[in-house]
C-alpha cells in the first residue's frame, strides 16, 4: 500500500512524520518506507481490509491537522514487483483525484467477469457501459445482499431500528438504536469506480473505501455488512 497528504496538505505535512505515525502503528514484520512525498508500507499476509484497517487507523490520528490517501493493493506471487508499484501508485493517484479516501486496485493475478470494462476504450472510456455494469450490480448483488443481512441484524440486534434501501444515487444499511447509529452509504459518482462509505458514532468522519465495479460482489459487500453488525453490537 501506498499514502500521501492529499494535494491541499502536501506542502503542509512533513513526510517523515507521517512515516514515524504510520511506523508506531504497523507490526514488527511489516516493512515501511518513503519517499517522493509518500509512504510505501508492505503488510505481510494481510488482505486489502487489514490494508484499510491500517489506512483509517493512520487517518484517524492524524485527522485534525492533515487528510491522507492511499493507494491498496493485495500482493500476489504471480505479478511482478514492479507491476506491483506501478499499480499501487495509480490506485494512489486515483485516490487523491477523490480525496481523504482509499483505492483498492484489482488482483491482477486472476481476470475478473468484467474486466473488459476497464480495458475497453481506455482513453475514450464509454461511460454509459460503466453505468449499465453498475446497475447490474445493483440489481444482482447489492439489493439481495442488503435484504439478507436485513434479515440477519433483526435477529441478532434486540431494540435496533435496522433499514435498507438501494437506487442508483445511493444505497444505505442502516443500524439504529437510541444510543448508537451506523450505516454504509454505497454511490456511484458515475466513472469506473464504485465509493463505499462507512459512518460510526465514534468516528468523526466516515471510513471511506473505493472500489472498481468488477470488484463488487457478494462476498465483498457482505463481509462490510457483517463487520457493521459486529462492531455495532460491540458498542451496544
Amino acid at each position: 500500500m501506498a499514502i500521501a497528504p492529499d494535494i491541499e496538505d502536501k506542502n503542509k505535512c512533513n513526510i517523515e512524520f507521517l512515516a514515524r505515525i504510520a511506523k508506531d502503528n504497523l507490526r514488527d514484520e511489516d516493512i515501511i518506507g518513503f519517499g517522493d512525498g509518500r509512504i510505501y508500507i508492505l503488510l505481510p499476509n494481510t488482505t486489502h481490509q487489514g490494508a484499510l484497517e491500517v489506512y483509517n487507523k493512520i487517518k484517524k490520528i492524524i485527522s485534525e491537522s492533515y487528510t491522507i490517501a492511499s493507494g491498496i493493493m493485495e500482493l500476489s506471487e504471480k505479478i511482478d514487483s514492479k507491476i506491483i508499484f506501478k499499480k499501487v501508485d495509480e490506485a494512489l493517484e486515483d485516490a487523491l483525484s477523490l480525496k481523504n479516501c482509499a483505492v483498492v486496485q484489482e488482483d491482477l493475478s486472476s481476470e475478473p467477469a468484467m474486466n473488459w470494462l476497464d480495458k475497453k476504450n481506455k482513453k475514450h472510456k464509454n461511460f454509459k457501459l460503466f453505468k449499465k455494469a453498475f446497475l447490474k450490480k445493483l440489481q444482482t448483488v447489492i439489493t439481495p445482499v442488503f435484504y439478507q443481512k436485513q434479515q440477519i441484524a433483526e435477529q441478532r440486534l434486540f431494540e435496533t431500528k435496522v433499514e435498507q434501501f438501494c437506487n442508483e444515487k445511493n444505497s444505505i444499511f442502516s443500524l439504529k438504536n437510541e444510543n448508537y447509529h451506523s450505516y454504509v452509504e454505497i454511490t456511484y459518482p458515475g466513472s469506473v469506480k464504485i465509493n463505499i462509505n462507512i459512518y460510526r458514532n465514534d468516528y468523526s468522519e466516515p471510513e471511506t473505501q473505493c472500489y472498481e465495479i468488477a470488484q463488487i460482489n457478494e462476498n465483498l459487500i457482505g463481509k462490510i455488512i457483517d463487520k457493521l453488525i459486529r462492531d455495532f453490537q460491540k458498542n451496544n
